[in-house]
Order: structure tokens, then sequence, then C-alpha cells
């Protein structure tokens, strides 16, 4: 399968790129995928359902035996195990008593059946492993101020743990998400949360605490996400987010709430770090990659379906009417241009190439 997706990315992709390993495949799967260069594990704590539910068979772990060889299989290859950290027989028990609900308010419905308690009991969980296996942990999308509590102190105490957290969490939360009428579009996992939730958010951001902020793209065709318009539980969770990161993000630097550079660290420099990649990525420095992106902060984004070059494009509608500053013009991969003037060039699609570690 890692063979498969190489020769696939090796053909299209005119960025470079690396592949997580599915952790729960085994524990010699994991030292072969190891041994092959991925650049780290990926694990869910729930069952993934809906119609591509096969494709995170091998990804997932609610037990917690299973869980536990997993981490001490990972901690033995050194890499990083990435992990999606909510509970999942708690996320099923609330969405089972509140999918009949009225679906007046959506999103926070959708809030509710995951609470903030899903997330922090799996990310305690998983940093009281992470102690006792010595396994390197990366906690994706976080969305709850009390996780970060947690995830504050394991650092403080020394224990290899990062956090990530995303633009939606820190730009969306359900009040306005579901006033705008976002609905089903706005719908991930873990869920937006309140405007409070979203704001204390902020405030690890600017103490340092996240890592890193990540994309968390992920592509749906419309007819996929229109059940959701109905019943927000019929939708599956995740949207395009790609192109919108970044101008997010330096919004947060025109409106004072960020420095450039921590914009820097917190979209490249230290991901790199954290995933083994610096300073061949993540730096500008003598042998490094010249990976670079070139921005104009006085040219206005306006994003919206029409606007946005993924696949996704159809389902784009999140900060549609948002005006935002920092276009991006042009983006360079080891030197060479792949991206001009607002454009892909198509006749680089094969320049990416893996990043292995």
């Amino acid at each position: 399968m890692l063979h498969q997706r190489e020769q696939i990315a090796a053909k299209k992709s005119c960025v470079d790129f690396a592949f997580y390993g599915a952790a729960a495949g085994g524990v010699q799967n994991i030292y072969e995928l190891a041994q092959a260069g991925v650049i780290g594990f990926k694990i869910f704590l729930f069952d993934v359902n809906g119609p591509r539910a096969k494709e995170f068979i091998a990804s997932t772990a609610t037990d917690d035996g299973v869980l536990i060889e997993i981490m001490q299989a990972v901690a033995a290859t050194g890499k990083i195990l990435a992990v999606h950290a909510e509970n999942g027989p708690i996320a099923s028990w609330y969405t089972r008593r509140l999918q009949n609900e009225p679906q007046r308010s959506p999103l926070q419905l959708h809030a509710q059946s995951r609470p903030s308690v899903c997330e922090v009991q799996a990310v305690e969980k998983i940093i009281r492993f992470a102690r006792e296996y010595g396994t390197r942990v990366s906690f994706c999308h976080i969305s709850c101020n009390d996780s970060m509590h947690l995830i504050a102190r394991a650092k403080a105490e020394g224990l290899d743990v990062y956090a990530e957290t995303c633009p939606q969490y820190l730009y969306l939360d359900y009040e306005r998400a579901d006033q705008l009428g976002y609905g089903p579009y706005a719908k991930y996992n873990p869920p937006i949360r309140s405007c409070a939730e979203r704001k204390q958010l902020w405030k690890w951001l600017y103490r340092g605490q996240f890592d890193y902020v990540g994309s968390d793209h992920g592509a749906f065709l419309p007819e996929e996400k229109l059940p959701g318009e109905k019943n927000i539980f019929k939708a599956p969770a995740g949207n395009v987010g790609f192109e919108t990161r970044l101008p997010l993000m330096l919004e947060s630097v025109l409106n004072g709430n960020l420095m450039l550079k921590d914009v820097v660290q917190l979209t490249s420099a230290n991901a790199a770090r954290v995933f083994g990649l610096y300073p061949q990525k993540g730096a500008l420095l003598p042998g490094s990659d010249a990976d670079l992106v070139v921005v104009d902060p006085r040219i206005e984004v306006c994003p919206s379906c029409e606007n946005t070059l993924s696949h996704g494009k159809a389902i784009a509608r999140l900060y549609e009417q948002w005006r935002l500053h920092g276009k991006i013009l042009h983006t360079l991969v080891r030197g060479k241009f792949v991206f001009k003037d607002g454009a892909p060039i198509p006749c680089m699609q094969g320049w990416g190439r893996e990043v292995l570690v």
C-alpha cells in the first residue's frame, strides 16, 4: 500500500511530501513502515463510520491493550505517534442520545455529541501511556482548554509531547458558525466549540504551548455533505484547509495577535522539528531545501468555492465573505517555482519528492 501511494504522489505532486504509517496494522507492520522511512505513525482512538470507514481500519485503536502494544512498538522505532484524541465510547454514547434532537443549532448539537470530556479523557490516557512507555506523541487538532492544561503539564514534566491546533478552532465557534448557516460544512472531529473555548485556545497559542497549526485538510464531495443539511449527524466530518491556513494565520499578524516570526514557526519550522525534518525543511539556511512562499499582505483574499483550487472546492464554504489579507503569489520547492503569479505550474507535477526520516 505504501509503495502504491508513493508512486501516485511521485507522478502528481509538485511539492515534497511524506507519509504517516497506519499504526494499528500490527507490530511487525510498524517496524517495516519505520524502516521504509515514514515520517511517523497516526492513530484514531475511535472507530470511523460511513462510506470511507475502510480507509481507517488499520489506524483505529479503541482497545487499550492494542493501544499499549502500538505505543511500545512506535517508541522502539524512535518515531512520533500522531494521535487523534477522542474517546470513542463517550462520543458514541452522546451521539446516540442526541441524534434525533431538533436541529435548530446543528453545530452546537454536534459539539454536545463530542463534549470536551471526550477529548480530555483521551489526552490524559495517552499522556499516561507516553510517560510509561517513552513514546513521542503529537496531539492532532486540539480543541479544548482542559486538554492544553494537561499537555502543558506533561511538557513541564519533560515528556516528549507536542500539540497541534487548526484554524477552525481558532477562528470558528458554534455560535457564530450556526448563525452563518455553515451546517455540515463546519462539521469537524473534534468539533468547533464555544466562543469562550476558542478564546482560551488563543491564549495557549500566545504562550507558545501549541507547537504548530495544521490545515486538517479533508476533501469531500458535495453529495457526501448534503445529507447533513437536514441532520448534522448524517454528514462526514472535515473540509478543505490547505489554501486558507496561511491567509488566516497571517491575518492574526495584521490584527496584532501574533508576530510574523510566530506564524513562520507555527506553520513551518516547528512542525519540521517535531517530525525530524529540520533543518532540511522549515529553515532558510545553507544546505536547507529552498522552499519558499511569497505573500503580498496588501492584497485582499476572499475565500470561496470559486477561488479554491483544491478538488474539494465545491464544499469550500467556510470563510466565505471574510476579508483576509495575504495573497500567496509564488511557491518555490527546492528552488524551483511550482506556483507562480497566483496559479500552479502544470509542468511541475512530479517535481515533488518523498522526504524520508
